[in-house]
């Protein structure tokens, strides 16, 4: 138990997984675990130990790179995959103001 009463495990746990519409969990899953396979980030090793335990496949990349403050880019199968925060798609130009509205309803509850 840490000094706030919250009892903590020591380690990060995938908690929630909101998608866009048109997405399917354990397809986004995979692409996103098997990407943050190459990471060594503490909240990669959640997210990919989250999928070996629903027991998705994660796939071979063939590339990846750290982008350090903004996140991981690979190249999986023919999908280019960008695991970040809003500063990466923003530097990319790649829209995400849809994804908004679903961030500010888990603010709220």
């Amino acid at each position: 138990m840490d000094k706030t009463g919250t009892i903590t495990e020591g380690r990060p746990m995938l908690t929630d997984f909101i998608l866009a519409d048109g997405f399917e969990r354990q397809e986004v899953l995979a692409a996103v675990a098997s990407v943050e396979n190459y990471s060594d980030h503490p909240i990669a090793r959640a997210v990919t130990n989250a999928a070996k335990a629903e027991g998705l496949k994660l796939s071979e990349a063939t590339s990846f790179e750290s982008l350090t403050g903004y996140g991981v880019r690979a190249t999986i199968g023919d999908k280019e995959i960008l695991v970040c925060g809003d500063k990466l798609l923003i530097k990319e130009g790649i829209a995400f103001e849809n994804l908004l509205e679903a961030e500010r309803n888990i603010a709220i509850g």
